[in-house]
């Protein structure tokens, strides 16, 4: 039933080899080292881990900051095009007056406020008649023939609504002739 196992002896050769272990290497002071011994200690492996964990920590975070820079340029971006389409919507209308007016998008969780207010030729000492040849005082609204207003419009957006910090302002110039005496143009 039971069978005996026969054991079986290694000799060692006369060359330092033998057929079970790993030859016998010599370390820089002489002592013995063999395979067996040859390895990472416990604190070398827990090293290269800390090691390796800060490194996945730091890329991580990078990550984590390009996310948040992207999500931030895209909150810009919207924030720009929406004051842009209220700025167009201003500026569309036939002719300006003087004007204050915000408002808020509840779907688009957005606050707006634009500003159009008369800048005269006192006011402004960067205000000047720019005419190109060929141009006459009918076809050119920056006529110095005829008495003109510039008004100054000033949109902002803030997205979120609540939030004052993160606002985007646009503003621009745009010259009329000024009203006849009878209301007319």
């Amino acid at each position: 039933m039971f069978a005996l196992r026969r054991r079986r002896v290694h000799r060692s050769r006369p060359d330092g080899f033998s057929p079970r272990r790993a030859p016998l290497r010599r370390r820089s002071d002489g002592t013995p080292s063999s395979a067996a011994t040859a390895g990472f200690t416990l604190l070398e492996v827990m090293v290269a881990m800390a090691i390796l964990g800060y490194s996945v920590v730091a890329l991580i975070e990078v990550f984590g900051h390009g996310l948040r820079t992207t999500q931030m340029v895209a909150k810009r971006t919207h924030m720009a095009l929406e004051a842009r389409r209220i700025l167009d919507q201003v500026l569309r209308s036939q002719s300006l007056e003087e004007l204050e007016d915000e408002g808020q998008d509840e779907e688009r969780n957005l606050a707006w406020q634009i500003s159009v207010v008369p800048l005269y030729e006192d006011e402004d000492p960067f205000f000047e008649t720019l005419m190109t040849p060929g141009e006459s005082a009918d076809t050119n609204p920056f006529s110095a023939t005829e008495p003109r207003i510039r008004y100054q419009v000033d949109v902002w957006v803030r997205w979120p609504a609540e939030n004052p910090s993160a606002a985007f302002q646009l503003t621009t110039f745009r010259a009329q002739k000024e009203p006849a005496a009878g209301g007319g143009f």
